[in-house]
């Protein structure tokens, strides 16, 4: 297995935790314990009782979604993301779903997982958008023009450096950036107009 914290298979098993069936039920691992035998039977059977959250997290901090990532289960992944599991959740060191698909070198998993990220990323912009409009809509209009320039005390390097205007206009709820510097070619820098 991959050499990341967690993911070797003989370092966590969430039986040796609670090793009764009680205890599993008291924590609420079940979906874990399906997840890490892959029984994706009974995976299948514990999301449509709909009694179980998705989100539960073990003594690890993994979510069911995390430990089929880590163990590189791509179809229990693919269950628990279409039941509707939060696609971004991270573990105690920061990893998310997408760096464990990675890890495991599975490819599909690892479209999925992004996928999922994107899915969730752009769901949480539409619901967004609708305070967005509204704050918008409450500001004043304006036209405004910012000037930016980097300078060095370093001889010949301020001929190097960027400088750019910036014209930033709001009429309604529309809003525009206009500016000239587009990106770096070599060692000068690419204008047109964005």
């Amino acid at each position: 297995m991959a050499a990341f914290p967690g993911a070797d298979a003989g370092e966590y098993d969430p039986r040796d935790e609670h090793e009764s069936e009680l205890a599993i039920e008291q924590f609420g691992l079940d979906l874990h314990v399906a997840v890490w035998n892959n029984d994706l039977d009974t995976l299948a059977m514990l999301i449509s009782e709909g009694s179980i959250d998705l989100e539960t997290r073990d003594p690890q901090g993994a979510t069911p979604l995390l430990l089929a990532y880590k163990l590189g289960r791509h179809k229990a992944a693919a269950i628990l993301l279409q039941a509707g599991a939060y696609a971004k959740p991270r573990v105690r060191n920061r990893w998310e779903a997408q760096h464990f698909a990675a890890c495991t070198r599975n490819v599909p998993m690892l479209r999925t997982a992004t996928l999922s990220i994107l899915k969730e990323t752009d769901l949480a912009w539409e619901r967004r958008v609708p305070r967005l409009t509204a704050a918008l809509r409450e500001m004043p209009d304006f036209d405004m023009t910012m000037e930016w320039t980097f300078k060095s005390w370093v001889p010949l390097v301020s001929t190097m450096l960027p400088s750019d205007s910036v014209r930033i206009r709001k009429r309604g709820t529309a809003l525009r950036f206009d500016m000239t510097l587009l990106g770096m070619n070599g060692l000068s820098w690419e204008r047109g107009n964005t």
